[in-house]
């Protein structure tokens, strides 16, 4: 398996939002990124320069590009041809970039977002609408020649155990994979391990996170205020088993495995970053 970085730590709020305007220029980031000791990132190819350019600056870092992600409002059929258009531009990025995996995943929502990991206010009639949507986003991807691997979020129309299934179900492997995020399932109370062991011949990449149980005993408040509050952290300080999560993978897994922390656990981002670097140190050595 190939390891990258998500460098939200640099985007991270105090509000428990990501903010890109707090994140360093690119060129920087890229050096910080590097320094950290990844050598891999989620690619974000922006919109005033080229593919090429881009996949310059990232090789003049020493970095390697990494499956970025692709979001859209689901629920929104009158700008699905749209979001279709965006995704098949996307997905012609990564395959110049020489990848063939991209993430796909619903917008956050209002409602979700005030209730966070509960499915609240589920209406039968617009989650077949939000499937109906992902399934043709996914087509267009694999149309493409990419995976579109689906990232399951907190904070979506796609969140519960009970609308994850439901969308395995309803599209077929061959236009959708999977690609979970641990932590988002971990606080959506589905057993990370499980769910990859049960799903693992659908799952293309993975997206790493940990979590910090007790904060979800009992707990209130947004999706922002339980970030802020220091729900998640940096790999190896929670709660989620990620070794066995990476166990549970096929034994040939050559995909992509995605550190992700939103907020620094009381680290600066570079110490997050590279305190994160060194748990997938340990683990590349080991393998």
């Amino acid at each position: 398996m190939r390891y990258a970085i998500n460098p939200l730590q640099w985007s991270a709020g105090p509000d428990g939002m990501l903010d890109g305007s707090l994140s360093p220029a690119r060129p920087e980031l890229h050096a910080r990124v590097a320094a950290s000791g990844f050598t891999a990132i989620c690619v974000n190819v922006p919109g005033e320069i080229g593919v090429n350019d881009y996949a310059r600056e990232l090789a003049d870092a020493g970095l390697t590009p990494a499956p970025g992600y692709f979001n859209f409002m689901t629920a929104d059929t009158q700008g699905l041809a749209a979001a279709i258009e965006r995704a098949k531009a996307m997905a012609a990025a990564h395959a110049t970039l020489g990848l063939d995996v991209v993430y796909l995943a619903d917008d956050g929502n209002e409602t979700r977002i005030a209730e966070p990991a509960e499915g609240s206010h589920f209406d039968q009639t617009r989650f077949e609408t939000v499937v109906a949507n992902i399934a043709a986003v996914a087509a267009a991807i694999t149309a493409e020649g990419l995976a579109p691997a689906f990232h399951q979020h907190i904070g979506t129309w796609v969140e519960s155990e009970r609308e994850i299934r439901g969308l395995l179900d309803a599209v077929g492997a061959d236009i959708l994979s999977l690609g979970p995020d641990t932590g988002h399932l971990t606080w959506a109370g589905i057993d990370p391990v499980a769910f990859v062991s049960e799903f693992r011949d659908r799952v293309v990449s993975v997206h790493l996170k940990d979590v910090h149980a007790e904060k979800l005993v009992g707990a209130r408040g947004s999706y922002f205020d339980r970030v802020k509050h220091g729900l998640l952290t940096e790999p190896g300080r929670g709660d989620v088993d990620n070794d066995a999560v990476l166990a549970a993978l096929p034994q040939e897994f050559d995909g992509w495995v995605i550190i992700e922390v939103d907020q620094p656990d009381g680290l600066s981002a570079d110490e997050s970053a590279r305190l994160s670097a060194e748990w997938v140190a340990k683990r590349e050595v080991a393998a």
